[in-house]
């Protein structure tokens, strides 16, 4: 009997936070795949760059910045939104 494993290659993928680039190998997944095996949790200020939704490709890199709450009234609506500092 011929037992045939399956193989996964891992991939370089960096983690750009405030500055900090730090590099991950990984088999695939998502963006949040990534957080969670890099024991990163987003807090509501926080943006992050492709959105943790989006496929691991090598040599991606996911930007993680600290952002501003802002308020914005046009037209009679007003809505809420983080911006980047800076």
């Amino acid at each position: 009997m011929r037992v045939v494993a399956p193989f996964f290659r891992s991939f370089p993928v960096y983690i750009d936070m405030n500055g900090k680039t730090t590099e991950y190998k990984i088999t695939g997944g998502t963006v949040a795949d990534l957080l969670k095996k890099a024991n990163i949790t987003l807090t509501e200020k926080q943006l992050v760059k492709p959105a943790v939704t989006e496929k691991l490709t090598e040599d991606l890199t996911v930007s993680i910045a600290n952002g501003n709450a802002i308020t914005v009234t046009a037209d009679g609506k007003t809505t809420n939104h983080i911006v980047p500092q800076g």
